[in-house]
């Protein structure tokens, strides 16, 4: 069996088996349909050990008490939940299902001990452990044995206070997230279905087609000896539905037969299983050919009109009428004399930039979330092996 080499502690610190701090059991599968309790199951913690339970029953056994844990101890996927451990917060709301281990805590304090099995050294020494292939499964003994670092109980709960206030904070940007995404939303259907206006405009709207504001730019490069310094875009290298670049393929990929896009453009990935997949060009470069480069026409559209444009219903509806069966890709006869009710290019502008705008601030806040989870994860490996006293 592997080992995983925990981290040196302090002197005042232990080492300690799992089963020297809590008593370990399983439950059973409970019925659907009721409301009275959440089951928690294999599907009720996900691979960063938060609570995700939806399911409801109205089985009353195996019922939960607070500061009790539940560890996954089985997985069909990848084991990316397996040990992962998350606590009860209140009692008799949540009844305990298959595919879990019960951990009840009897030595230390409860959200340490999840704080520290949760923690990257520890959960990876579980992990090593799990057996099996098409199911993956943590054997009970793996967690009694597994040794977790326990420091005094005092210095337990300043831990847990000072990572439960740092989770907060993460939560808390996850929400503000959440809640300017809604706002953004709302915005992107009032303001492209025209029932709002922007202040200042008063013109009427016209139906016209696709084809009539934008086109597939069809320019191919002649060589792979071709612009061998340009960004080149695939399909993998697009966020789905955040419109972000999030790679750039290899300067060695064969270039010659990829379609030319220029600054301004917007990339829209044309296969079915992609229609989701979009960016606002921020440069000239070259895309691969299950993507379309789409060139605003001048006098017609505003390019950030059309990047907000590729992410209505309307537009995803008739890029989802596809031909192929092996690939099925979008159909540009159909995309393209679809009709549309669009805004003067003015207008368009304006609407433009001010729903890029609501995406630049939600973009900062994504930022700034992610960093704080950077420091969330660092607080938490300095913490919980002593690198770092708080007493």
């Amino acid at each position: 069996m592997v080992r995983i080499k925990l981290p040196s502690i302090p002197r005042d610190w232990e080492l300690k088996e799992i089963s020297s701090l809590a008593r370990i059991s399983t439950g059973s599968s409970k019925p659907g349909g009721g409301h009275r309790y959440v089951v928690l199951d294999m599907g009720s913690v996900d691979r960063t050990g938060n609570l995700v339970a939806k399911k409801l029953t109205d089985d009353s056994s195996d019922v939960m008490r607070m500061g009790e844990l539940v560890m996954p101890k089985d997985d069909i996927g990848g084991g990316q939940i397996i040990g992962k451990a998350v606590m009860v917060d209140r009692d008799d709301s949540y009844v305990l299902g298959d595919h879990v281990y019960r951990l009840t805590i009897f030595d230390g304090d409860p959200a340490f001990i999840r704080y520290a099995i949760n923690s990257d050294s520890v959960n990876a020494s579980l992990r090593r452990k799990v057996v099996g292939s098409a199911q993956l499964g943590l054997p009970r003994r793996a967690v009694e044995e597994q040794m977790i670092p326990f420091p005094p109980i005092g210095e337990q709960r300043a831990i847990v206070a000072a990572l439960s206030d740092a989770s907060a904070w993460v939560e808390s940007l996850d929400a503000l997230i959440l809640k300017k995404r809604d706002v953004k939303k709302a915005a992107h259907q009032s303001l492209l279905s025209g029932s709002t206006r922007l202040t200042g405009f008063r013109e009427d709207w016209r139906s016209v087609s696709l084809n009539a504001i934008c086109r597939p730019r069809t320019s191919k490069v002649a060589s792979d000896s071709a612009l061998l310094d340009a960004v080149c875009v695939d399909l993998e290298d697009i966020e789905p539905r955040t419109g972000r670049l999030v790679g750039q393929s290899k300067l060695s990929d064969s270039r010659s037969g990829r379609t030319l896009f220029y600054e301004g453009d917007v990339l829209f990935g044309k296969l079915r299983a992609y229609l989701q997949k979009y960016w606002h060009a921020s440069c000239d470069g070259v895309c691969s050919a299950e993507i379309w480069a789409l060139e605003p026409l001048v006098g017609e559209c505003d390019s950030r009109y059309l990047e907000q444009l590729v992410t209505t219903a309307r537009f995803v509806e008739a890029a989802s009428a596809t031909y192929g069966t092996h690939m099925p890709r979008s159909d540009w006869t159909i995309v393209g004399t679809t009709k549309f009710h669009v805004p003067g290019v003015e207008e368009q502008r304006a609407i433009g930039t001010f729903l890029a705008d609501m995406d630049a601030e939600i973009d900062a806040l994504v930022a700034q979330r992610d960093k704080a989870e950077l420091i969330r994860q660092g607080m938490a490996q300095d913490l919980l092996t002593g690198k770092v006293r708080l007493i």
